[in-house]
Protein backbone atom coordinates (compact mmCIF):
# COMPACT_ATOMS: atom_id res chain seq x y z
CA UNK A 1 0.00 0.00 0.00
CA UNK A 2 3.33 2.22 0.87
CA UNK A 3 5.05 3.45 -2.34
CA UNK A 4 8.56 4.57 -2.13
CA UNK A 5 7.96 7.56 -4.13
CA UNK A 6 5.29 8.56 -2.01
CA UNK A 7 4.30 12.36 -2.06
CA UNK A 8 2.68 13.53 1.22
CA UNK A 9 0.01 15.92 -0.72
CA UNK A 10 -1.29 13.82 -3.31
CA UNK A 11 -3.30 10.37 -3.04
CA UNK A 12 -5.17 8.00 -5.01
CA UNK A 13 -9.10 8.97 -5.42
CA UNK A 14 -9.96 5.39 -4.13
CA UNK A 15 -7.74 5.47 -1.08
CA UNK A 16 -7.87 8.97 0.09
CA UNK A 17 -11.57 8.85 1.86
CA UNK A 18 -10.22 5.98 4.20
CA UNK A 19 -7.02 7.23 5.08
CA UNK A 20 -4.84 9.96 7.60
CA UNK A 21 -1.14 10.79 6.05
CA UNK A 22 1.12 11.98 8.56
CA UNK A 23 4.64 12.52 9.62
CA UNK A 24 6.86 12.14 12.21
CA UNK A 25 9.76 13.46 13.50
CA UNK A 26 11.34 10.32 15.05
CA UNK A 27 10.05 8.20 11.87
CA UNK A 28 7.75 6.24 14.38
CA UNK A 29 4.11 5.32 13.77
CA UNK A 30 1.80 7.13 16.10
CA UNK A 31 -1.00 5.80 18.38
CA UNK A 32 -4.17 7.39 18.21
CA UNK A 33 -6.70 7.00 20.87
CA UNK A 34 -10.55 5.88 19.38
CA UNK A 35 -13.56 6.08 21.74
CA UNK A 36 -15.19 2.78 22.12
CA UNK A 37 -18.80 4.44 21.67
CA UNK A 38 -20.09 6.97 19.41
CA UNK A 39 -17.35 6.44 16.77
CA UNK A 40 -18.59 3.95 14.40
CA UNK A 41 -14.84 3.24 12.29
CA UNK A 42 -11.71 1.77 13.38
CA UNK A 43 -8.12 1.39 12.26
CA UNK A 44 -7.55 -1.38 10.28
CA UNK A 45 -3.68 -0.60 9.38
CA UNK A 46 -1.00 2.04 10.43
CA UNK A 47 2.20 1.71 9.15
CA UNK A 48 5.12 4.28 8.62
CA UNK A 49 7.38 3.67 5.59
CA UNK A 50 9.99 5.85 3.49
CA UNK A 51 9.41 8.90 5.86
CA UNK A 52 5.37 8.86 5.85
CA UNK A 53 2.77 7.14 8.19
CA UNK A 54 -0.58 6.24 7.30
CA UNK A 55 -3.75 5.32 8.97
CA UNK A 56 -6.08 3.46 7.71
CA UNK A 57 -9.55 2.89 8.67
CA UNK A 58 -12.15 0.32 7.60
CA UNK A 59 -14.66 3.16 6.64
CA UNK A 60 -15.00 6.48 4.75
CA UNK A 61 -13.42 9.34 7.21
CA UNK A 62 -16.04 11.97 7.61
CA UNK A 63 -14.92 13.16 11.07
CA UNK A 64 -11.54 13.07 13.39
CA UNK A 65 -12.52 11.89 17.40
CA UNK A 66 -12.20 14.20 20.23
CA UNK A 67 -8.73 13.17 22.03
CA UNK A 68 -7.61 11.48 18.85
CA UNK A 69 -3.75 12.26 18.77
CA UNK A 70 -4.10 14.63 21.94
CA UNK A 71 -0.54 14.86 23.33
CA UNK A 72 1.66 13.36 20.11
CA UNK A 73 4.76 14.41 20.92
CA UNK A 74 6.34 13.38 18.00
CA UNK A 75 3.36 14.16 15.39
CA UNK A 76 5.17 16.67 12.51
CA UNK A 77 2.36 17.11 10.24
CA UNK A 78 -1.09 15.12 8.83
CA UNK A 79 -3.50 15.68 5.86
CA UNK A 80 -6.85 15.01 6.43
CA UNK A 81 -9.20 13.49 3.47
CA UNK A 82 -11.33 15.59 1.63
CA UNK A 83 -14.49 13.62 3.50
CA UNK A 84 -13.25 14.97 6.76
CA UNK A 85 -15.85 17.48 7.79
CA UNK A 86 -15.23 17.45 11.66
CA UNK A 87 -12.79 17.54 14.06
CA UNK A 88 -13.62 17.06 17.59
CA UNK A 89 -12.40 18.73 21.22
CA UNK A 90 -9.01 18.17 21.69
CA UNK A 91 -8.25 15.96 18.64
CA UNK A 92 -4.50 17.23 18.18
CA UNK A 93 -4.31 19.25 21.73
CA UNK A 94 -0.68 19.79 23.51
CA UNK A 95 1.27 18.27 19.57
CA UNK A 96 3.53 20.70 20.48
CA UNK A 97 5.77 19.52 17.04
CA UNK A 98 2.72 19.47 14.70
CA UNK A 99 4.64 22.08 12.17
CA UNK A 100 1.30 21.52 8.95
CA UNK A 101 -2.02 20.25 8.50
CA UNK A 102 -3.66 20.10 5.53
CA UNK A 103 -7.73 20.64 6.68
CA UNK A 104 -9.31 18.85 3.52
CA UNK A 105 -13.10 19.73 3.57
CA UNK A 106 -13.34 20.14 6.86
CA UNK A 107 -16.17 22.56 8.00
CA UNK A 108 -16.14 22.26 12.07
CA UNK A 109 -13.55 22.84 14.27
CA UNK A 110 -14.22 22.00 17.83
CA UNK A 111 -12.98 23.58 21.17
CA UNK A 112 -9.21 23.20 21.85
CA UNK A 113 -8.37 20.93 18.52
CA UNK A 114 -5.10 22.21 17.42
CA UNK A 115 -4.40 24.75 21.09
CA UNK A 116 -1.19 23.94 21.78
CA UNK A 117 0.56 22.84 18.84
CA UNK A 118 3.82 23.92 16.72
CA UNK A 119 1.39 25.56 14.23
CA UNK A 120 3.30 28.47 12.76
CA UNK A 121 0.43 29.25 10.17
CA UNK A 122 -2.72 27.45 8.86
CA UNK A 123 -4.95 27.61 5.71
CA UNK A 124 -8.60 27.69 6.49
CA UNK A 125 -10.22 26.64 3.06
CA UNK A 126 -13.56 27.61 1.94
CA UNK A 127 -15.39 24.80 3.14
CA UNK A 128 -14.47 25.60 6.91
CA UNK A 129 -17.82 27.19 8.70
CA UNK A 130 -17.32 27.15 11.92
CA UNK A 131 -13.85 27.36 14.38
CA UNK A 132 -15.07 27.06 17.99
CA UNK A 133 -13.55 29.05 20.99
CA UNK A 134 -9.65 28.46 21.52
CA UNK A 135 -9.39 25.76 18.34
CA UNK A 136 -6.04 27.39 17.95
CA UNK A 137 -5.45 28.79 21.46
CA UNK A 138 -1.47 28.52 22.64
CA UNK A 139 -0.46 27.32 19.67
CA UNK A 140 2.41 29.01 18.44
CA UNK A 141 0.29 30.40 15.05
CA UNK A 142 1.25 33.40 13.59
CA UNK A 143 -0.29 33.51 10.27
CA UNK A 144 -3.93 32.60 9.45
CA UNK A 145 -4.85 32.24 5.54
CA UNK A 146 -8.52 31.80 4.32
CA UNK A 147 -9.53 31.16 0.72
CA UNK A 148 -12.32 32.82 -0.41
CA UNK A 149 -13.43 34.61 3.09
CA UNK A 150 -16.60 35.83 1.24
CA UNK A 151 -17.51 32.83 -0.20
CA UNK A 152 -19.40 31.46 2.00
CA UNK A 153 -20.60 32.71 5.89
CA UNK A 154 -18.23 31.53 8.32
CA UNK A 155 -18.16 32.11 12.27
CA UNK A 156 -15.01 32.06 14.72
CA UNK A 157 -15.84 31.97 18.44
CA UNK A 158 -13.87 34.33 21.19
CA UNK A 159 -10.24 33.41 21.18
CA UNK A 160 -10.92 30.63 18.58
CA UNK A 161 -7.00 31.68 17.06
CA UNK A 162 -5.46 33.57 20.42
CA UNK A 163 -2.89 36.47 19.58
CA UNK A 164 -1.51 36.54 16.00
CA UNK A 165 0.91 38.70 14.35
CA UNK A 166 -0.75 38.34 10.71
CA UNK A 167 -3.63 37.76 9.06
CA UNK A 168 -3.85 36.83 5.08
CA UNK A 169 -7.02 37.17 3.37
CA UNK A 170 -9.26 39.20 5.49
CA UNK A 171 -8.93 42.48 7.53
CA UNK A 172 -8.60 41.40 11.67
CA UNK A 173 -12.39 42.11 12.07
CA UNK A 174 -13.83 41.64 9.23
CA UNK A 175 -17.29 40.00 9.60
CA UNK A 176 -15.71 37.43 12.46
CA UNK A 177 -16.26 37.65 16.26
CA UNK A 178 -14.09 40.42 17.67
CA UNK A 179 -12.44 38.36 20.25
CA UNK A 180 -11.88 35.59 17.94
CA UNK A 181 -8.10 37.01 17.55
CA UNK A 182 -7.40 37.07 21.18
Amino acid sequence: MLRNSYNLLQYDDLEKCLEVIYTTTDGAIVSPRLPERDYNNKIVMNAYCNGVGKLIFAKEITSIPAWFLSECDNLKSIVLPPTCKVIHDHAFFNCRNLESVKLGGVRVVKEYAFAGTGLKKIKIPPTCLYLSSFAFYHSTLQVVKLKNPTAAYRYFDAYAFGKLVKMQGISKYDDFSQTAFG
